[in-house]
């Protein structure tokens, strides 16, 4: 049984050899796998890297730093379908079969793998109540670690909203699994924010409540939150999504997605929409005159049965704030 890299157990046969005079020694692997599994959880808090215990009549050049005493050179031949099973950031789950050929060198403990993983039949991806078929999936490894493949991966779903109507859904997935970029379209075809909605929340917004151009373009990434990358979003674009549901006494649900941005330590904007038993709209402009001071401008739209009763509103607030020691 052989369980390289981490998380993976296989059984199979080849040849292997061991060579070198020195530490590292070199283990040659070619392996073809006839039977096997790999579970990982990358949401699950990093175990330290193992390493072996230097000996203390080793030199001390030696016996100052970790080492590992074998380096891989393993040539890896999954010869029949191996199932995976992955829990991402935020509890997306894939499960799917995989086949390939994969050159796996360095430390058993923090292997670098080359070649390419195809999916199998039946592979599915989780998300939330969701349950995506994979059409078709490629994993590529271009002398990347075991958690980061190149993806490419198309699949489909039914979705039923909160009233009953069904939707088919496809998700692409391409990039890093470190950053991936995911893309939705729907038939009966729907805008990209609204495709968001409908699987994280299982309602659709109105197609006139959609954000303005450049919102948009953020907001098609509201999915990312529960795919684990709100803190990618922040580095690249300095953006923050949240997204908060809560539930009145009349058991009926309200939700609100707000997008921040801060442009610099003085400025910042955010902007809300709450859909639900009621509509409204909100934006959010703060400029920090000093440490205890803000100018902040706010607009506010409840929206009515008819557009007529649509209320608005409009202020500028001067704040000053006191700390009391």
């Amino acid at each position: 049984t052989l369980h390289v890299p981490q998380g993976l157990e296989s059984t199979g046969y080849g040849q292997f050899s061991l060579s070198g005079s020195w530490l590292p020694y070199l283990l040659k692997i070619n392996y073809t796998i006839l039977s096997g599994k790999m579970e990982k959880n990358l949401s699950a808090t990093k175990e330290e890297t193992s390493s072996v215990v230097p000996s203390q009549f080793l030199p001390d050049f030696l016996n100052k730093q970790k080492i590992s005493p074998l380096h891989l050179y393993a040539s890896v031949n999954i010869k029949n379908n191996i199932q995976v099973a992955i829990t991402s950031i935020g509890g997306i789950k894939i499960n799917t079969p995989i086949s390939g050929q994969l050159l796996i060198k360095g430390p058993p403990s923090s292997p670098l793998l080359k070649g390419i993983l195809n999916t199998g039949e039946n592979g599915k991806i989780y998300f939330r109540s969701n349950v995506f078929d994979i059409k078709a999936g490629i994993l590529k490894y271009n002398t990347d670690p075991p958690d980061n493949p190149s993806l490419n991966i198309i699949a489909s779903a039914l979705v039923t909203d909160s009233e009953g109507n069904k939707y088919d859904v496809d998700m692409f997935v391409r990039g890093h699994s470190s950053n991936p970029q995911i893309h939705l379209v729907s038939q009966p075809p729907l805008a990209e924010h609204q495709i968001i909605s409908l699987l994280a929340l299982g309602i659709i917004p109105q197609e006139n409540t959609a954000p303005s151009e450049g919102k948009y373009e953020i907001g098609t990434n509201a999915l990312t939150e529960p795919l684990g990358l709100n803190t990618i979003l922040k580095k690249q674009l300095g953006v923050k999504i949240d997204l908060k549901s809560s539930i009145d006494t009349d058991n009926e649900a309200e939700h609100t997605v707000t997008i921040q941005k801060q442009w610099n330590p003085h400025f910042g904007a955010s902007a809300s929409r709450s859909f639900g038993k009621k509509n409204a709209n909100r934006v959010k402009i703060e400029y920090k005159l000093n440490r205890s001071m803000s100018l902040v401008g706010r607009w506010q739209q409840e929206e009515k049965e008819t557009k007529a009763d649509t209320e608005e509103s409009l202020g500028l607030d001067l704040e000053y704030k006191i700390e009391f020691k």
